[in-house]
């Protein structure tokens, strides 16, 4: 008897405990389930539906443990602070995040900048593998701290990985860490 059917015939209120077994009565008493093969199918479906919150439960944020001085273009910036690392999939000593399943993740970079009062430009990019997919800007003469942000959704498949890259550097610049000041983030929306 298939698992879907005993369930459907529990749900229904058919199955009667009888000198230990479970009898169909839904259709017409034809058939039989023993209560070890009930409760083999109920944990087999436990088991199931844990496999699959797991996979469901990834999630990560991480900060700078140090401001980021004057980085080059090409410079891949490692968030070395982890915050939050559900599922483990976050490896802070390469600031990179490795999708451990295919799913649909959401990804975002929140960057800050003291105040500085020379010519300067910094882009950076979250990158999937070797292809930029999202990017935001620190360009600014300012006598204020600069915050920009970027976010995406991405399809990734299992051992993709997401990181963040400085896409294009000139003059001075800093990111700044601290209280929440430069931060990467993700999580999973729906495995596949």
């Amino acid at each position: 008897m298939d698992v879907y059917k005993v369930l459907v015939l529990a749900c229904i209120g058919g199955i009667y405990a009888v000198s230990g077994l479970l009898l169909d009565t839904y259709n017409g008493g034809n058939e039989c389930v023993t209560r070890h093969e009930f409760m083999t199918v109920i944990a087999a479906l436990n088991s199931s539906i844990i496999k699959e919150k797991q996979r469901s439960n990834i999630a990560f944020v991480a900060e700078l443990n140090q401001d980021i001085v004057n980085p080059s273009t090409g410079f891949h910036i490692i968030f070395d602070k982890v915050k939050l690392d559900i599922g483990g999939n976050y490896r802070a000593n390469h600031g990179v995040f490795i999708a451990p399943y295919p799913g649909i993740y959401h990804f975002a970079v929140e960057l800050s900048s003291p105040p500085q009062s020379n010519d300067h430009d910094l882009h950076v990019r979250i990158m999937k593998k070797s292809e930029g997919v999202a990017i935001t800007f620190l360009d600014d003469n300012t006598h204020q701290y600069l915050r920009r942000t970027a976010s995406i959704v991405l399809e990734l498949d299992t051992g993709d990985d997401v990181w963040c890259l400085i896409d294009h550097a000139t003059g001075s610049n800093t990111i700044a860490y601290g209280y929440t000041s430069s931060m990467f983030s993700g999580f999973i929306i729906h495995p596949l």
